[in-house]
């Protein structure tokens, strides 16, 4: 007998909040025994659960199902193995089995197939009424309301096949499959259908919302929470990579912070600009590269005599032997020296601002004429570079030239 569990709006978070933390960091192929994991729902879910004693909420076994109310706000990102996932939408239920083999029992929901390139490709097999579909690569809509069925294929890149009765057909990008009494009609999707699709079935922006709302309130528990399953689902949002920045901030990890808002400058240039994001971060990153420095030189016997990290290579700023008018084109010579390099493969370039600070506080500490030389080599070692690179420019005036 299955064990209905129905869990209400108010507490689901809660379920979510332990399980989502613990998991985020692992691979559901490699550290789940389960067959799919729940990453965010959003309004009221009920899951059924086949195993009366299976205690983790957000894994789900062969046998379970999850099924959403008819709230507009109801909806569940779940995960799959091999980087595939489906977001299931308002008034839908879904039943699990293995091997990515699911059930669309009622509603509607989109299937995302993005097979890791290490991974054995193993397709989606989506049941739908009488038919099935075997989804390899790409992103397909399925609806199932009252023997109505659909199927809609939104990405160009795809690699899917419907099986049935009448025999195996495959899909091809735009195809619309609407299937009746068993009578199936080939159309193409009609324009912005995907927009909609995604937008009404997807829980980021709902979530969303909701983690705003909460962190206006003051209540940043609850925000928190949030938006670092927001960041789990959907690691490209913007707003969760801003909030959970000010969080770090609060609490003083200006390191993590610089990392929250660095995503954040990079998924959303102009909003990092216009939010004083992109002017703030400089000097926070300035703040972390000197204290990591500091720590660095505390620690320079020891790391200088560790194994320098392999395909390692320190770029020093290249020296001025010119004139001192040519001595601001000496960074853009060396950022055009580190770009070539960080298209080597298997090449790692070390950090650039971070060298450079280094080099100023170690001549702080140094005198005589080889100080730039020693400062250099110095650095290198502590940064543990296996390659070191050190030059000079020289710009002439031809005679006669202005």
């Amino acid at each position: 007998m299955k064990n209905n569990q129905y869990i209400p709006k108010h507490l689901y978070p809660v379920l979510l909040c332990f399980s989502a933390l613990f998991y985020c960091h692992g691979s559901l192929a490699n550290t789940l025994s389960g067959v799919a994991q729940i990453e965010l729902c959003t309004g009221e879910i009920q899951l059924v659960k086949l195993d009366k004693t299976a205690h983790v909420d957000n894994v789900l076994l062969p046998g379970d199902s999850v099924q959403t109310s008819d709230n507009s706000g109801s909806r569940c990102r779940i995960a799959l193995p091999n980087g595939n996932a489906i977001h299931v939408g308002p008034a839908t239920k879904v039943e699990f089995g293995n091997n990515q083999q699911l059930t669309l029992i009622q509603g509607q929901l989109l299937a995302y197939a993005m097979p890791a390139l290490e991974q054995q490709e193993q397709p989606i097999m989506l049941q739908v009424g009488n038919g099935v579909l075997a989804l390899s690569m790409g992103k397909v809509f399925a609806k199932s309301v009252n023997e109505q069925r659909q199927i809609a294929v939104f990405n160009d890149l795809v690699s899917a096949v419907w099986q049935d009765n009448q025999g195996n057909k495959t899909l091809y990008p735009g195809n619309l499959f609407n299937i009746s009494s068993g009578n199936l009609d080939i159309t193409q999707i009609p324009q912005g259908m995907d927009a909609e699709v995604s937008e009404q079935l997807s829980p980021e922006t709902p979530a969303v919302i909701r983690a705003t709302q909460a962190f206006k309130n003051r209540d940043l528990a609850t925000s928190g929470t949030l938006f670092k399953q927001i960041q789990h689902a959907f690691p490209y949002n913007a707003a969760a990579a801003y909030h959970l920045g000010l969080f770090e901030l609060k609490d003083n990890k200006v390191a993590e912070a610089v990392v929250q808002w660095k995503n954040y400058a990079e998924i959303d240039p102009e909003g990092a600009q216009k939010s004083g994001v992109t002017k703030q971060l400089t000097l926070m990153n300035t703040k972390v590269i000197r204290d990591e420095v500091k720590v660095l030189i505390a620690k320079e016997k020891t790391l200088s005599q560790e194994q320098p990290e392999p395909n390692s290579i320190a770029v020093h700023p290249l020296i001025n032997k010119g004139a001192e008018r040519y001595q601001p084109i000496g960074k853009g010579l060396t950022a055009f020296v580190i770009s070539d390099l960080m298209k080597v493969p298997g090449l790692k370039v070390l950090e650039r601002e971070k060298l450079q600070t280094l080099i100023d506080e170690i001549k702080l500490s140094e005198s005589g004429g080889l100080v730039e030389k020693n400062s250099r080599v110095r650095a290198g070692r502590i940064m543990r570079a296996e390659k070191l690179m050190i030059g000079d420019y020289l710009i002439e005036s031809s005679k006669g030239a202005q």
